[in-house]
């Protein structure tokens, strides 16, 4: 199975979101599943490497020990102590899912209209372009600003969480 995931996460994920979206048709439901689909390799990677060591700690081999089954152990023991790195991953690429929503909704083929999008409100302000170049200064700006923040708070989570690079 890694083996598959590295071979996804080679792809750039603007392009393979791309593909699945113009494979699926475009929706906000497509979106999601592009966006989740392009970034499970890499969770499950990192999920791999942070519960790899974890069997062989004194913790879960002094729980196996006093007969706690293999389940209880790996829920108890070994699951919650794999979700710090987790976490940080998923608020580090949500700036990065926000960016490729965008950028699949400014090309149409993310959210549809009427329903509100970052990428659909830069793509009507792109239309007018020529005549009112300014409008497209708000919704670029926004998605930057959001996606900076969401890359600050996965910054400071790491800090917190003294979790290393």
């Amino acid at each position: 199975l890694m083996r598959t995931a590295d071979a996804f996460i080679a792809f750039p994920a603007l392009v393979l979101a791309l593909a699945i979206t113009a494979v699926l048709g475009p929706s906000l439901l497509t979106a999601m599943a592009a966006v989740g689909f392009v970034f499970a390799p890499t969770a499950a990677r990192l999920l791999r490497t942070a519960v790899l060591p974890l069997p062989d700690s004194d913790f879960v081999l002094v729980s196996r020990s006093v007969g706690t089954s293999a389940t209880r152990a790996a829920l108890r023991h070994i699951l919650p102590n794999s979700m710090s790195p987790m976490l940080v991953e998923i608020a580090a690429l949500g700036s990065l899912a926000l960016v490729i929503e965008a950028s699949l909704s400014f090309l149409g083929l993310g959210i549809q209209p009427p329903a509100p999008s970052l990428g659909g409100d830069l793509a009507l302000a792109y239309n007018h372009f020529s005549s009112q170049p300014l409008l497209t200064i708000a919704p670029g700006l926004v998605v930057s600003l959001v996606a900076f923040l969401i890359a600050q708070v996965s910054a400071t989570m790491r800090i917190l969480l003294r979790i290393e690079q």
